[in-house]
């Protein structure tokens, strides 16, 4: 652009050195105010050509700029995403092990009960059917204690289903 306005400069300059000159010839004059005219056409569509570059310069420059803080928001959410995850992950690490940690006490308190029930059947001694009440109760927790894990309560429950029988 600096060239072609520097081209412009000249070719005025140059205009206006031929128009000194020609003042004598006539049929020159008119030749010079054609050639003026069309310049300044062409000067006036540069002008036109500039102020187009520069507001899509500035369009250009707005959206780089609304890009770059998309980009930064982005990746401070991204950031986030990854700090929840990492938060998530770790949450469910803990409640995976407090469950399996409550699932053991839960099996400890059944067979816990058991015992105490297989405690309360072996007291009892002229009631058989009382005793026979408390020795399937302790069967059915030991029961229960075995399907939370416990798997001491297997040997109960097979010397208690042989008592039973």
């Amino acid at each position: 652009m600096n060239d072609i306005n520097q081209y412009i400069k000249e070719s005025q300059v140059k205009i206006a050195e031929l128009e000194k000159k020609s003042k004598n010839a006539a049929g020159m004059s008119s030749a010079l105010k054609r050639l003026k005219a069309d310049l300044e056409l062409r000067q006036s569509e540069i002008s036109a050509l500039q102020l187009e570059v520069s507001k899509m310069r500035s369009e250009n420059e707005t959206m780089m700029r609304a890009i770059s803080q998309k980009d930064s928001t982005l990746l401070s959410q991204e950031e986030v995403i990854k700090v929840r995850e990492t938060d998530i992950a770790s949450l469910e690490s803990l409640m995976k092990d407090t469950n399996e940690q409550n699932k053991i006490t839960t099996a400890n308190l059944y067979y816990e009960q058991a015992k105490a029930l297989e405690k309360v059947a072996d007291r009892t001694n002229f009631a058989p059917r009382k005793k026979k009440e408390a020795l399937r109760e302790a069967l059915e927790l030991y029961k229960i204690s075995l399907s939370l894990g416990k798997t001491e309560a297997q040997k109960k429950i097979d010397a208690i289903e042989k008592d039973l029988s």
